[in-house]
């Protein structure tokens, strides 16, 4: 018998491996979870579809706090206050980016507020809170300082700077707006923030000296944005009508407009015509006329601002030039914009009052806390020795179980494997049986009609022969489909891309393999790699029946111990949704879930059909 030391001693490294890999397992689980959220939030946000990417958000939010992963819920908060404020719900974002500033995070952490901080700047600038947007400009620039991020030092400069023009603390914003030129690393950040720098002296209505600004920019920089050097153009344009300097100014005017016509730029668009019609508002009310029209027309069409409208229409009421219904219109907008703004600053003020009774609150709270806190102290002391002998007790107790569930699980993963290698055993039999006796057969009965047609040449038999020989290579792909997949003869990357050969002239489909020397094949299991070929000879089957598309794209890459293929075509694709699964992708599901793997489905009408299959490493 074994003595109780070595059991002791036998069982605690089992314990301790039993932790280790249920913690490892733990982590692969909810870093999968945390990709396929993050990969949701970003689908919803390119194609512009704010309201699902932000309960996305939401999601990725309360993994976060399951996790208690403070740089993933910092990360969340983010999305939430951003997808909130493309939705025109300043106040709600605004917040949101509190909720995550007032994070409690290490010092490492600090610097993942940053993105927080200065969407919250942008915001507060645009409801008007502009002294609140100085406050979060300078905390932005120095814990920017901190990190040495300068690029976000430049731009909360920039946005300190916005705030103070708008203030009319214009020598602040000189000063800030000079400091962001300080953190600029190109000419393209250089050209960008002097051309703020020109529309600060404009605001002041010191034309000359935005004139040599908007000069020395286009005369000493070098930059590529047609868009900057479009606006820089319309500025200096304005600028200069305002002087005096008629055929200048004109002419600048209309290469801007130019320009932004050339881009497709409708917003930039509005603000040339915009130029053009204050241009000839006193020498030519004809053209003024026009331009001012041509402002209102992609106003509503276009960049359907309402803003943009009531300020185009403004100047066509200006010029006497409105009908009833524009009259009418600009007196609808007017209300409506005026009662929007009210409805933000109401919502604001609301919220900071709540803040600061919360603020106020919490104050009383702690006091109250550190009284009970120290009784509380006392209390537990005496009671710290049972609770470590509780605690003690209930650590090898749970190890225990760890242990047992932990040994259970193996058990079950290695079944499910020799599950799949039985099947897999079962089409190579299958495969076996179609060649040793379909295929020879039929090759018996190919040489015999060649052999008949030689003898009587009239009957026909050539036909026979085609007609077998076309069966003949038809049953040889069928028995290539389920042939034993032996790695260490032809490896993965070869006979895949075979695989996507051979079925490329089959279905005359363009296919292209990408990543597949990227990964490191040796430390994947043949299962797995089997698995990986057998869904996509699936999704092969399943493109060239269903999707109409011309090219199939099969990607691979390692990432967070798994490995992720992705096959994406450009069909016809559909408004995909659980119940429009075939066999064919049940199938697949099934097989990668034994793998504990994840199998995610994208497709929209129009938009082509994307599967994305991740199995772990080993």
């Amino acid at each position: 018998m074994i003595n109780q030391p070595f059991r002791t001693k036998l069982f605690l490294p089992i314990i301790f491996f039993a932790l280790a890999g249920a913690t490892l397992n733990a982590q692969y689980s909810s870093d999968s979870i945390s990709e396929r959220l993050r990969l949701e939030c970003k689908h919803y946000s390119r194609e512009g579809m704010y309201d699902s990417a932000y309960h996305s958000a939401l999601k990725l939010k309360t993994h976060a706090l399951k996790l208690r992963d403070t740089a993933l819920l910092l990360n969340s908060y983010y999305r939430l206050g951003f997808y909130a404020s493309k939705q025109g719900k300043p106040v709600h974002a605004l917040s949101r980016f509190d909720h995550g500033m007032d994070l409690k995070t290490s010092s490492k952490l600090e610097e993942h507020k940053l993105p927080l901080l200065f969407h919250k700047c942008g915001i507060l600038n645009k409801i008007g809170d502009h002294g609140e947007a100085q406050k979060s400009a300078l905390t932005g620039i120095e814990v920017s300082k901190k990190f040495d991020h300068k690029s976000y030092i430049r731009d909360f400069y920039n946005e300190f700077a916005i705030a103070s023009a708008n203030n009319q603390e214009f020598s602040a914003a000189k000063d800030a707006y000079q400091n962001a030129l300080d953190y600029s690393v190109d000419d393209s950040e250089r050209a960008s923030i002097l051309n703020n720098i020109g529309v600060n002296y404009k605001h002041q209505k010191k034309y000359k000296q935005a004139v040599k600004i908007y000069d020395s920019i286009l005369e000493n920089l070098e930059f590529k944005s047609p868009r900057l050097r479009a606006k820089i153009k319309s500025n200096l344009g304005f600028a200069l009508s305002k002087l005096g300097d008629k055929d200048r100014s004109l002419a600048l005017l209309k290469s801007a407009l130019h320009e932004r016509i050339k881009e497709g730029d409708y917003s930039e668009m509005f603000a040339s015509y915009i130029h053009l019609t204050v241009y000839y508002l006193q020498s030519n009310k004809t053209k003024a006329t026009y331009y001012a029209r041509k402002a209102y027309e992609i106003a509503v069409g276009k960049t359907k601002s309402p803003d943009s409208q009531e300020e185009a229409l403004l100047n066509i009421i200006a010029l006497n030039a409105a009908s009833d219904q524009e009259a009418k219109r600009y007196a609808f907008l007017t209300d409506s914009i005026q009662r929007a703004e009210r409805k933000t600053i109401n919502e604001y003020t609301a919220a900071k009052y709540q803040i600061k009774e919360r603020e106020i609150e919490i104050a009383n709270q702690k006091e109250e806390i550190a009284v009970a806190g120290e009784q509380i102290a006392k209390k537990e002391t005496q009671n710290s020795y049972y609770l470590l002998g509780i605690i003690t007790i209930s650590i090898s107790l749970l190890s225990f179980f760890i242990y047992a569930y932990q040994r259970k699980k193996i058990l079950h993963k290695n079944h499910k494997i020799a599950t799949l290698e039985a099947r897999e055993n079962e089409r190579n039999n299958l495969s076996g049986k179609v060649h040793d006796y379909v295929v020879d057969k039929i090759r018996e009965v190919m040489l015999f009609a060649d052999d008949r047609e030689v003898q009587h040449p009239k009957i026909g038999f050539a036909s026979i022969s085609d007609r077998v020989e076309k069966v003949y290579h038809e049953l040889r792909l069928v028995s290539q489909d389920y042939m034993h997949l032996n790695f260490n003869k032809i490896t993965f990357p070869n006979r895949l891309q075979g695989l996507l050969e051979e079925k490329e002239k089959l279905y005359s489909i363009s296919m292209d393999a990408d990543g597949l020397g990227e990964v490191d094949w040796t430390k994947v299991s043949v299962t797995s790699k089997t698995e990986l070929f057998r869904s996509l000879q699936e999704l092969l089957i399943n493109s060239s029946k269903h999707s109409k598309a011309t090219q199939i794209l099969v990607s691979f890459r390692e990432e967070n111990n798994q490995i992720h293929m992705d096959v994406k075509d450009n069909g016809v694709g559909c408004a995909f949704s659980e119940k429009m699964k075939s066999v064919g992708l049940n199938d697949i599901e099934r097989r990668i879930a034994k793998l504990d793997g994840s199998t995610h489905i994208f497709s929209e009408p129009n938009q082509g059909f994307h599967v994305h299959i991740g199995v772990p490493l080993s």
